[in-house]
């Protein structure tokens, strides 16, 4: 037996545990003090801790049902918070439809101003394309009035407009504002 108390001894001391042969140094007991502490400390708040709960437990029990007039009070405050919230869920479906239709309806616009830019680009090819020298008329024929193309109306048809001749006449073009443009002479 005084082996093992011997062999366990040498086993602290070698650990840096004190024992019978080696004092508790005041670090040490400092440091165990306080950790002996801190563990009371914690005992003391876990049996209040249980002690508030034993108590709220007991309050739960003894506490008295709810009155008919609270309970039917209770039952209209649920019935408001459900109307509220379907009223709300109404509105946001309504508003999700009308941001879609919104939507749509700029889509479709952007479509009809797409579709009527490539028409109208189609239409200054046909009358003689973009990056040709609209001047080159005058200066071949030496009159100071200048030929512009006639306007394309959609309604007429294709066949008539493959003469370029027939598209050419003298520039006295009025624009949406109803005013008369010339170019300067």
């Amino acid at each position: 037996m005084q082996d093992k108390a011997a062999a366990k001894e040498k086993e602290a001391q070698a650990e840096g545990k004190p024992g019978k042969n080696r004092p508790e140094t005041s670090e040490e007991k400092e440091a165990r003090q306080r950790v002996e502490e801190a563990d009371a400390a914690v005992a003391q708040q876990n049996k209040a801790a249980g002690e508030a709960a034993a108590e709220a437990a007991r309050a739960a029990e003894s506490a008295p049902a709810l009155t008919p007039t609270e309970q039917s009070q209770t039952e209209v405050v649920s019935q408001v918070d459900d109307v509220i919230a379907q009223t709300e869920k109404d509105r946001e479906a309504a508003e999700a439809k009308h941001l879609a239709a919104e939507e749509k309806k700029v889509a479709d616009n952007e479509k009809a101003r797409l579709a009527e830019q490539e028409e109208r680009l189609g239409n200054i090819n046909k009358a003689g394309g973009v990056g040709l020298d609209p001047l080159k008329n005058v200066r071949a024929s030496g009159s100071g009035e200048i030929p512009f193309p006639k306007p394309v109306d959609s309604s007429e048809n294709d066949s008539s407009e493959d003469s370029s001749s027939d598209n050419e006449q003298p520039f006295k073009h009025t624009l949406d504002d109803g005013h008369g443009h010339n170019p300067p002479s």
